[in-house]
């Protein structure tokens, strides 16, 4: 019997923490083949579960091309995540991608007036 996709993915979100303080380019090589993992077995919750901490590491050693990658990974596999929209567009907006980070704050906005989530709106909203 094999363990499921969030299971394993979330096996590695541990293990990566764990690694992180010692090696964090070692760290987002663990999420990186995780999510690979995931990839194959098609889970999107298991997918945006390493893509998020994934970016957000990469974002913290100053890669923000490959922090968006993962987000935008991440939102393929749950396009419906406004916070996902809302972090895709800030970097856009950071990598000077205007027409890019408009359409993504505005997705934020449409997502999160449609879930009644008042801060991803408004956060969207005042970008």
């Amino acid at each position: 019997m094999t363990d499921a996709p969030r299971t394993l993915a979330i096996r590695a979100l541990r293990e990566a923490a764990l690694e992180f303080s010692r090696n964090p380019e070692k760290a987002l090589q663990m999420l990186s083949e995780a999510m690979e993992r995931a990839e194959t077995s098609g889970d999107g919750g298991a997918i945006a579960l390493l893509a998020k901490p994934a970016g957000v590491l990469c974002e913290g050693m100053g890669n923000l091309e490959a922090a968006l990658a993962f987000y935008e990974r991440a939102i393929a596999a749950q396009p419906e995540d406004a916070w996902l929209w809302i972090a895709c567009a800030q970097l856009h907006k950071r990598l000077c991608h205007g027409r890019r980070a408009l359409v993504a704050f505005a997705r934020a906005l449409e997502l999160g007036e449609l879930q009644g989530d008042e801060d991803a709106a408004e956060i969207a909203r005042n970008a």
